[in-house]
């Protein structure tokens, strides 16, 4: 008999294969029974939807739901409330990596206020023409919405809600708050957990309050999950002390309601970031002894990065032994946050830049050597290598501690190798060794991977490489550099002059969607002070205070900067919309200095910044350090002018 024979086997076997966690055969056979005409029952595609969202395969299965629903298909309320929560979750998860959303061009049309009867039972989204797009949360709430079929319960309205907030769209979300109410559909306690969780990363302490009175006015009864958020929402507002009162207050409550361990980790984890590592430890007694509950490895590797953070890498390391003592086994995200330690010269984060995951930092081309002749700056901070070579050491011991305890290397293990290469001197071919080992453990290098080569590069100002690796990353199909990565290409371009092509790669920047920031723009001018370019400088020095009200460019021929005025100027436009800051303040005083303009210019700039300084209302500090870069700057300027003279003589 053939599936058209029974078509009741279908379900039979999708039901058997995803008992047996045989998910790509379960949506393979399912894809293969659409394209025959046999429509499994919806039971079947629930146990399909339901298995596939366990395994993390939201997006996967979502194509089958989305093609079963035009099949015509009838799939359960269930279904549906499952699937869009799971896309919710999708959602927040790639915003918080800071992934480009893959379907971002593409805008949600927002219901009518009623539902519209249509003659099909349910219509499936319709994210294109070609309908493989594949269909996100809203989608399918707009779906179930149209349908003649099925109404949507409190449990759905929850699902929608959390949607709303993914999507960032609080009011939308609200206002379906308000219509559950108007319908008398009782909300459970999942509801305002949502509402709490987006709250907390919106950083809206009231947001969050005002969810708790409106969970204590309905009636409702926290659960462990509740708790939960509201100890994470706190954490990630910064505000610790209403964090543990919540943490604290759990404790409190009916046994099967009391936090669970990730509640804890929540607080842990916002106490270690601030530097309270003791407090945190404290945290993790209590909650074994007071709470029930008993610390994970994500518990524990929180505690590990707060100790990296402030610079104690024996205590971290001490640490990981405890783990290993009281039954946990350290995970690859243990010991990637140990290998941080190796990234900075002396142990201490604090100057690696902004990233915590193990990547490369956000600092990008971002520096002070303003003024400094490259590799000075390098050389003062580091002049024995001591600190680099102990590094090094300490990241070869943590990756073979890494092996022997037989825990697989990630992407992030690599990149945290490699900017440990970078950070700590050592020559191009190690950083591209870590990379090809990456390669050879069957992994593929990500974003972060390519942006920790480009600060290398940019650092060395070798533009064949840089050039090179961007086009890499640019031929890697669903990979889009960022502002980051195309700053360190910019920095590497500044660095040998080649401002022309630095100013084109902005443009294509502002071009796809992306901002330049003081980071881009503190690296033209850094470029601009180390060439004594005062006219490249000023110009964009002008366009950032606003004094020039045109766009900035930078001839294609020369390289020199000018404002859209000048016809004589090929280069595209870039409007500048960031006001400068110290480090562009220091390198205009510092352009001016060496190009040994005459006393009066000379003089007329460093008044203007001065000025600039005032408005800014910055401290009498910067206007210090301004004056005294400019009199050792226009001095040295003069001895290297005497010295060409007298060679000329000579």
């Amino acid at each position: 008999a053939t599936l058209g024979d029974e078509p009741a086997l279908i379900s039979r076997l999708l039901d058997a294969l995803c008992a047996a966690g045989m998910l790509y055969q379960a949506n393979a056979l399912f894809r293969e029974a659409l394209d025959a005409n046999v429509v499994a029952s919806p039971i079947a595609v629930e146990s399909l939807v339901r298995h596939g969202v366990r395994a993390g395969r939201a997006a996967e299965v979502a194509l089958a739901f989305d093609a079963y629903v035009r099949a015509g298909g009838e799939p359960t309320l269930r279904t549906f409330t499952d699937l869009i929560t799971a896309l919710s979750k999708r959602e927040l998860a790639r915003r918080s990596r800071g992934a480009a959303d893959d379907d971002a061009s593409t805008t949600t049309t927002e219901p009518k206020s009623t539902r519209t009867k249509t003659k099909t039972k349910t219509k499936p989204a319709t994210g294109g023409p070609d309908g493989n797009r594949t269909p996100d949360a809203l989608d399918l709430w707009h779906t179930l919405l149209a349908s003649d079929t099925l109404v949507p319960d409190a449990q759905a309205y929850t699902a929608a809600v959390g949607a709303y907030m993914a999507r960032g769209a609080p009011d939308r979300a609200h206002a379906l708050v308000r219509e559950m109410n108007r319908r008398g559909l009782k909300p459970g306690a999942r509801l305002y957990n949502v509402l709490i969780a987006a709250a907390g990363r919106a950083g809206d302490v009231h947001g969050i309050r005002a969810a708790e009175r409106a969970m204590r006015d309905a009636s409702v009864r926290p659960n462990a999950a509740t708790h939960g958020a509201r100890v994470a929402a706190y954490a990630r507002c910064g505000d610790l002390s209403s964090a543990e009162r919540a943490l604290r207050s759990g404790m409190g409550d009916r046994p099967s309601a009391r936090p669970t361990v990730h509640a804890y980790t929540a607080l842990v984890q916002g106490l270690a970031r601030v530097g309270r590592v003791d407090d945190a430890l404290d945290w993790i007694a209590r909650m074994s002894d007071e709470g029930g509950a008993s610390p994970n490895a994500h518990t524990y590797s929180t505690i590990v990065d707060g100790l990296v953070r402030v610079g104690d890498v024996a205590r971290a390391e001490a640490l990981v032994d405890d783990m290993r003592a009281n039954g946990v086994e350290p995970t690859a995200v243990t010991y990637n946050t140990l290998l941080k330690s190796c990234v900075s010269g002396d142990s201490h984060l604090s100057r690696v830049g902004e990233k915590t995951d193990g990547g490369a930092s956000n600092a990008g081309a971002r520096g002070s050597t303003v003024g400094v002749p490259d590799g000075d700056c390098d050389a003062a901070a580091k002049p024995d290598g001591t600190a680099d070579r102990a590094n090094l050491d300490r990241a070869r011991r943590v990756l073979e501690s890494m092996r022997a305890a037989g825990i697989e290397t990630t992407v992030v293990t690599y990149n945290t190798l490699i900017d440990a290469c970078v950070k700590n001197g050592e020559p191009t071919e190690a950083a591209m060794g870590v990379l090809s080992a990456l390669v050879a453990a069957g992994h593929r290098p990500d974003v972060v991977t390519y942006t920790t080569l480009l600060k290398h590069f940019s650092k060395e100002g070798d533009v064949a490489a840089a050039r090179w690796l961007m086009g890499e990353m640019r031929s890697v199909p669903g990979m889009t550099p960022d502002a980051t990565a195309i700053n360190c290409l910019v920095d590497a371009l500044c660095r040998r002059g080649l401002f022309a092509e630095a100013h084109r790669e902005v443009a294509a920047m502002v071009a796809d969607g992306l901002a330049p920031d003081l980071n881009t723009y503190g690296t033209f001018m850094d470029g601009f002070a180390r060439l004594g370019d005062v006219h490249g400088a000023r110009a964009l020095y002008d366009a950032m205070t606003g004094r020039a009200s045109s766009a900035w460019i930078v001839d294609d021929a020369t390289g020199s900067s000018g404002s859209s005025g000048g016809s004589s100027l090929a280069g595209v436009g870039v409007e500048v919309k960031t006001p400068p800051d110290a480090r562009v303040r220091l390198a205009m005083v510092t352009a001016c200095a060496r190009a040994g303009l005459a006393k009066a210019a000379a003089l007329e700039v460093l008044a203007a910044v001065e000025a600039d300084v005032e408005r800014a209302d910055a401290s009498q500090a910067e206007v210090d350090e301004l004056q005294a870069r400019f009199r050792r700057e226009l001095a040295a300027s003069r001895v290297a002018d005497g010295r060409t003279v007298a060679r000329r003589v000579g």
